[in-house]
């Protein structure tokens, strides 16, 4: 993200990718909102990250390059991206890991992807999971990693669960209403143990 609160994709920056530049309340007072996005949103450096400054809810979203995605001018050729993404992501995971607040069972880590594999499909680079219309039914899989040091090591539950099943569980845990179709997903968190 070349500023606070980018609004426009360029270089290996996406507004897709960035949650906070879409919600209205959050943007600047001229346009109605707080003016909290430009204060929070924030590009991310792996050279500056310091868990210790994270925010109680924080969302770190990889550049086109460091996401697996891959697009042209990114320092790797197109068949080393998941290595490239691996590496990126084990420095960015690694580094949370260690934090006194990762140790002290202080800090969840959801880490979810959004393009994975549709039932019955041969797809090269992965189904846009978050464009089916019905993705609790379409058979659109994803991988989702709950990491704390409160959770059982290995926990697995085989529900199928939806991107909108975290929404909720960040909703809850924030005492928000469900919004939308968190309302009716199945729970993420009891599963989890957070």
């Amino acid at each position: 993200m070349q500023g606070t609160c980018a609004g426009a994709t360029s270089g290996q920056y996406k507004t897709g990718h960035n949650p906070a530049v879409w919600f209205t309340d959050l943007a600047s007072a001229a346009s109605g909102g707080d003016g909290s996005c430009a204060v929070d949103d924030l590009p991310f450096s792996t050279s500056t990250f310091d868990p210790a400054t994270l925010a109680d809810f924080t969302w770190i979203t990889p550049n086109r390059c460091d996401d697996m995605d891959w697009m042209s001018g990114c320092p790797e050729p197109k068949a080393n991206r998941v290595a490239y993404g691996d590496a990126w992501l084990q420095g960015v995971l690694g580094t949370i890991f260690q934090s006194s607040d990762y140790q002290q069972g202080q800090t969840l880590v959801l880490e979810m992807w959004d393009e994975g594999q549709q039932s019955g499909k041969t797809i090269v680079n992965g189904a846009d999971c978050t464009a089916v219309s019905n993705i609790d039914t379409s058979g659109c899989h994803v991988a989702l990693i709950a990491a704390s040091a409160y959770i059982t090591p290995h926990t697995t539950d085989a529900t199928p669960y939806s991107h909108y099943s975290v929404l909720a569980a960040l909703e809850t845990m924030w005492g928000l209403p469900l919004i939308n179709r968190a309302q009716t997903a199945p729970p993420l968190a009891p599963a989890m143990g957070f």
